[in-house]
């Protein structure tokens, strides 16, 4: 064997006119020739030889095919061969070089194997001249080699990859807006791979959410002629949607795996449209394990737009629902407005007012029903800590109820004037409230309160307790009443009088009943202005005088609300 037989297969790869099947027999016969030689000989001809001409082929792409093509060759690949800069118009490593090319990347692991920890994060991140992307982009963009996830997780030093190296913008293949980022997305080794720390923080926002038109191809049958048509459809992607979309394929919800992510998503992606027609945010609640991972996620959740939140998507295989209805029915739902409460406040009420129809014993249940029946105790201290929500109660959400519906089988006004619950909420003020917008009561004489600090309330209980304690709580009474048609003439506290009178139709003391048919507690009930005014009185004389001017006040507003003789 010379050095004339070697050099004659490097002119035939980098001739205009190779014919590779000559080739190929000049490879055969070296290779033949080489392996009748003795192991100190045989490692001299690799070394001087062989390496050298390796490295030359790897720079060509028929060359490089070949080298692929004949173990032999694969085993004289090197690290420092591929850290060389062997090409005078361009400062590309032969690196670079190799795994843009479909098969590099491949190619070099068969040959390195665990030498490719040696490889540099600039070989693997910096952009050569006159090219836009790195060769972490190009080994991400072939990742449908079914090795790749092995190769990569074993043998390659991902940590050492840039931010810019996973997020930078690139044009690739005629397509804008792309990123390794974007690439690792698209299948289920790269979301696998992205779970890893070193690529998960190295993640920005703008990358993330950066969209793109992708293009896809599809065979259209037409049934007429029987003739298959390639189709085009193009769509708006970014890495976020991907993501989403990969729910389908991926044992878990991708979105659940990598939720460290969530906080990076924008207020314009969460709101935006899907590829579905439901936005983002809807398409996330969809999947029951992202929701399982939303409870503490309150910066994402608050960039969730009002409109989002009520959007009523009908779909032909569901009732029509709303992403709100989705959360609330869901396992954590409850727990999870009761951490995030800016999410019922966002939502309409029309949307509130829906049928549930996902989720195991809700069906047909609307947000506050399914609240209000909660077994968890989180639905009724939403609204006792958020009394505002009470607004959003229409007439629509007491009455409305599906006509199949297997688990309301009442409407939430009856639920919640059944006698267990009626009980349950007058106990709290939210409660009563709740009980005064669904049965349009009015208390007409709240306005006679007075504004009686508990460290004063105190002071009286102490110094004088002749009839100054409502007998139901206990305390010294802040707006006593009596009731007029009762025998016991004490006087009780306003509203503990009313809602006794209201729950219960009776006296608190004789339990003798005083109301019937239609009749409202504040039929009988008689403000008590003189017990009235002499417990304001004791509260200004156990007063500082900071506090004096406030009863003078009082005193002022009740005898406006007086009625003039």
């Amino acid at each position: 064997m010379t050095k004339e037989s070697i050099q004659k297969i490097l002119t035939n790869i980098t001739s205009t006119e190779i014919c590779l099947d000559k080739t190929r027999e000049s490879i055969e016969a070296l290779l033949k020739e080489i392996a009748s030689v003795d192991l100190s000989e045989h490692m001299r001809i690799v070394e001087e030889w062989i390496s050298p001409m390796v490295g030359q082929l790897l720079a060509s792409q028929s060359g490089l095919w070949l080298v692929y093509e004949y173990p032999e060759l694969r085993q004289a690949i090197s690290l420092p061969m591929l850290q060389e800069k062997p090409f005078a118009d361009s400062d590309e490593t032969l690196f670079y070089r190799v795994v843009c090319h479909r098969v590099g990347f491949r190619l070099i692991c068969e040959a390195l194997g665990p030498a490719l920890r040696g490889i540099t994060g600039s070989m693997l991140c910096d952009v050569p001249t006159n090219k836009s992307f790195s060769a972490w982009f190009a080994i991400t963009a072939e990742m449908d080699n079914h090795d790749f996830l092995r190769y990569v997780q074993g043998w390659l030093a991902i940590s050492q990859v840039t931010e810019s190296a996973m997020s930078d913008r690139v044009t690739y293949r005629g397509k804008d807006n792309q990123s390794a980022l974007l690439n690792l997305c698209r299948t289920g080794q790269g979301i696998s791979l992205l779970e890893n720390d070193g690529l998960i923080n190295k993640v920005t926002a703008e990358a993330l959410n950066r969209y793109c038109i992708d293009i896809d191809r599809y065979f259209d049958t037409d049934f007429s002629e029987s003739v298959p048509v390639i189709k085009e459809r193009k769509r708006y992607i970014s890495p976020a949607i991907l993501l989403l979309e990969m729910r389908s394929q991926c044992r878990v919800s991708p979105w659940s795996r990598l939720s460290r992510l969530w906080e990076l998503l924008s207020e314009t992606t969460l709101n935006s449209k899907c590829n579905n027609n439901r936005t983002f945010f809807h398409n996330m609640v969809l999947s029951e394990d992202c929701v399982y991972a939303m409870p503490e996620k309150f910066q994402m959740l608050s960039k969730v737009s009002a409109e989002t939140l009520s959007e009523i998507y009908q779909s032909d295989e569901h009732e029509p629902e709303t992403p709100i209805g989705l959360l609330a029915s869901h396992e954590v739902g409850p727990e999870l407005l009761y951490l995030n409460p800016d999410l019922l406040h966002k939502a309409s009420p029309e949307a509130l007012a829906l049928g549930i129809s996902r989720g195991k014993e809700k069906d047909g249940m609307n947000v506050f029903y399914y609240l209000m029946t909660d077994e968890t105790g989180y639905g009724l201290k939403i609204i006792e800590k958020n009394p505002g929500l009470i607004d959003k109660i229409t007439d629509e959400t007491l009455t409305n109820m599906p006509d199949q519906s297997e688990y309301a089988y009442i409407s939430l006004r009856n639920y919640i004037n059944s006698p267990g619950m009626r009980s349950r909420l007058a106990v709290e003020l939210t409660g009563r409230k709740i009980l005064e917008k669904v049965n349009s009561l009015i208390l007409r004489h709240r306005e006679h309160a007075l504004d009686l600090e508990d460290n004063i309330a105190q002071k009286i209980l102490e110094l004088d307790r002749s009839g100054l304690i409502c007998p139901i709580t206990g305390d010294v009474m802040r707006n006593p009443v009596t009731i007029s048609t009762s025998t016991h003439r004490g006087a009780f506290e306003y509203e503990e009088a009313f809602w006794w009178l209201e729950l219960n139709r009776t006296c608190p003391i004789t339990n003798r009943t005083l109301l019937t048919g239609e009749m409202s507690p504040d039929d009988i009930i008689t403000p008590d202005t003189e017990r009235r005014l002499h417990i304001a009185g004791l509260a200004s004389t156990n007063n500082d005088a900071s506090l004096m001017s406030l009863f003078s006040d009082v005193f002022q507003h009740n005898a406006e609300k007086r009625p003039r003789s």
